[in-house]
């Protein structure tokens, strides 16, 4: 039997489907206004520091950025006042080992090479148990966090015969733990078919596990030794899946002072490898020959300068200024904690400005905002997502920092570049935002119980040392 008023409903039917696809087509309410902050956004069309006001919407997209108020008619979910406070895009760190932040302090007489010879007990698979590197990395992601830094390139070092589970934890916390990642994935030590196929193995984990996850970025190649220690028969299947896959490829090179004959020798044996041919990115790059560097810029290869672990393993000094001159794109980055120590940006600018500015003996060498630049957009260039990060523009990610220099007091600003370089630390970082949302407060992490991350890697790290003094496992035979 009909309804007497089925027409009636069938036209209400219609009306209420299409009022529910005008719904999801419609577009949601901003998610943050940020306003009366002093931006230094270190866009290029914009060099010099403004009061005024960003629009994120709910993706955590930079909608708009401009001057003054905003418009009355200019609405978000919510708003912050960010008055006395400079805003600036969040650090980038170009090279990052992030599990090495339980190895701060060690070996404290060791350059690189007395590092790398110095196993026990972290280069050494066997002592490794389940849920240790995951333990390791979210407490290094976190502490990247704390200090500002809000995207990385991960270089995820493998001990030797590491499982591929166990690999795999360091990608799951760093998803896990909320800053944005490329992840340069250590291709295992394999015959070249079977390491093309661990890699495909891992790239499917990877794209499941993040189920388009905008923190992760993309995926990326990292050598799994240092060029010149060991790995030359086998860097051509590296070389061969990044060209297969149209992957950036970063290695360790030129870093060693001791080895750094040995190194330059080894870039024949790139060349011959194909390695120009891919997006290549040095990790340190400080030995170099006019040759080399010649060869490298013409390829469009890049690197990442890491002034604090530089200086911790008294590598050396980059270059940097004759590197741009040559039209090398540079970025910076904070090395493992293990090298670098502390994770701060503004303390890895200032070593480096200070250094190059003693080499050259000219204050004018670099400028303070040449050296934020470098340690945000140009690091992004570097490590290929500077159309999505690096700084704060419409289209690109609402991740920034929120800097008080008056807790602590940094003095009187009479130039906005040199206080954030000069006089900043990460304890002046009073709110971390990630697209738009805030992950870290004076230092302590809102998503997480940061006591509690770092009470189980202390654990960890205990019980790694007891397994590595048995007499059979630090014999090597388990």
């Amino acid at each position: 039997m009909k309804h007497p008023n089925m027409k009636l409903l069938l036209r209400l039917s219609t009306v209420a489907a299409a009022c529910s696809i005008l719904a999801t087509l419609a577009p949601a309410a901003p998610r943050l206004l940020v306003m009366n902050g002093l931006f230094a956004t270190m866009s290029e069309s914009r060099p010099d520091p403004f009061l005024g006001h960003m629009l994120v919407d709910e993706k955590g997209v930079i909608v708009s950025i401009g001057e003054g108020a905003p418009p009355a008619a200019m609405k978000a979910d919510q708003t912050l006042d960010a008055a006395g406070r400079i805003i600036m895009p969040g650090f980038i760190s170009g090279h990052s080992h992030i599990a090495a932040s339980v190895r701060r302090g060690r070996l404290p007489g060791m350059e690189l090479d007395g590092l790398i010879d110095n196993p026990v007990p972290f280069f050494r698979a066997e002592f490794y148990a389940a849920g240790d590197l995951h333990a390791f990395a979210l407490h290094g992601a976190l502490d990247y966090l704390r200090h500002g830094i809000t995207t990385y390139f991960e270089y995820p070092i493998r001990p030797r015969f590491l499982g591929e589970d166990l690999y795999r934890e360091m990608f799951a916390a760093e998803l896990q733990a909320g800053a944005r990642f490329v992840y340069g994935y250590n291709v295992p030590d394999l015959p070249p078919a079977e390491a093309r196929q661990a890699f495909l193995e891992f790239k499917a984990y990877a794209e499941q596990l993040a189920g388009g996850d905008p923190r992760y970025l993309r995926l990326a190649l990292a050598k799994t030794g240092h060029i010149g220690r060991w790995g030359h028969d086998f860097f051509a299947t590296e070389v061969a899946i990044a060209k297969e896959f149209g992957l950036d490829l970063q290695l360790h090179f030129l870093e060693s002072n001791r080895y750094q004959m040995q190194n330059r020798a080894d870039f024949t044996m790139m060349e011959q490898a194909g390695a120009l041919e891919v997006g290549l990115i040095y990790g340190h790059f400080i030995h170099h020959s006019q040759q080399i560097l010649d060869k490298s810029v013409a390829a469009g290869a890049r690197m990442i300068w890491n002034p604090l672990s530089n200086g911790r393993l008294a590598s050396g000094l980059a270059d940097v200024p004759k590197y741009l001159k040559a039209g090398m794109v540079v970025g910076m980055g904070l090395d493992g904690q293990s090298t670098a120590d502390l994770a701060d940006p503004f303390e890895n600018m200032r070593m480096g400005l200070y250094s190059l500015r003693m080499e050259y003996n000219d204050a004018s060498i670099l400028l303070p905002l040449d050296l934020l630049r470098l340690h945000t957009i140009g690091t992004a260039r570097a490590i290929g997502v500077a159309d999505r990060v690096g700084t704060l523009e419409p289209g690109k990610f609402a991740d920034f920092l929120l800097v008080d220099t008056m807790e602590p007091d940094t003095g009187p600003v009479h130039d906005v570049y040199a206080t954030l370089v000069f006089a900043c630390s990460s304890d002046n970082v009073d709110t971390v935002f990630v697209g738009g949302e805030p992950v870290v407060r004076r230092k302590q992490p809102l998503k997480f119980d940061a006591a509690a991350v770092a009470r189980e890697a202390h654990e960890r790290v205990a019980a790694m040392r007891k397994r590595s003094e048995t007499p059979a496992l630090a014999s090597g035979k388990p």
